[in-house]
């Protein structure tokens, strides 16, 4: 399932880039969470982790065939930190929206190996530079610029 999770990430178009810093002993590092789309990989993997907490998946899957959550619909982040250098965080975050069940508005958490922060972090990387025109560094220092770090 996640032999594509590195090609399917795709910076969303309708939602924002949120300025941000994170405390580590003395140091505090600018960071710069943004939203991507919910791709089939991510999908899956989301699936996966709130059957394993014991709620229905979005999609039909093997153990839910017939009864899924197809009203709900999961929002994604990945997160840019200045103490990470080339690489995204350690997971991908997203959110359940619009769910009757009882994890609606949770948040889940895909753990990333180093290898997937690393390809994460330059398949981003070339996009922040697409639509942005910044890189990964830029945006990290346009954020420490911003909020005084």
């Amino acid at each position: 399932m996640r032999e594509n999770l590195v090609n399917g990430i795709f910076l969303d178009n309708d939602r924002f880039i949120d300025y941000g810093y994170t405390d580590i002993g003395e140091h505090t590092y600018s960071t710069v969470s943004i939203a991507i789309n919910g791709t089939g990989t991510l999908v899956k993997i989301a699936d996966a982790i709130r059957e394993d907490a014991g709620y229905l998946p979005y999609w039909p899957t093997e153990k839910n065939p017939e009864i899924y959550d197809d009203d709900c619909w999961y929002n994604y982040y990945i997160k840019i930190d200045g103490c990470f250098k080339g690489k995204v965080d350690r997971y991908i975050e997203f959110c359940v929206c619009n769910s009757a069940q009882d994890d609606n508005e949770c948040t889940y958490y895909i753990e990333l190996t180093d290898e997937e922060q690393t390809a994460i972090y330059e398949r981003i990387d070339q996009q922040c530079r697409e639509k942005f025109e910044m890189s990964c560094e830029e945006l990290l220092a346009e954020a420490k610029a911003e909020l005084e770090i």
